[in-house]
């Protein structure tokens, strides 16, 4: 199931999948390095608004809520075989 970048716990790791926005939105995304196919990590996010700080190849960004919310991402499955 996707859900939008919004949806990521803290330190939790996605695969981006899709942007619901439009071109312009899609641009300016793929202009900070995150685009679908890539695994993203949502760092920390403000209380009651404010910007969400997420990972992607190394590098942290902020993105608006408005825009995090855009960003769909699937969960990577964790690797539990202990």
């Amino acid at each position: 199931m996707d859900n939008n970048l919004l949806d990521l716990k803290k330190g939790e790791e996605a695969e981006v999948v899709a942007f619901d926005g439009g071109r312009m939105m899609a641009r300016r995304l793929e202009g900070m390095g995150i685009r679908p196919g890539k695994r993203i990590s949502r760092i920390s996010s403000q209380f009651m608004g404010g910007p969400v700080v997420v990972s992607v190849d190394g590098r942290q960004t902020a993105i608006g809520r408005g825009m995090a919310s855009q960003v769909r991402v699937r969960a990577l499955e964790e690797d539990n075989t202990e």
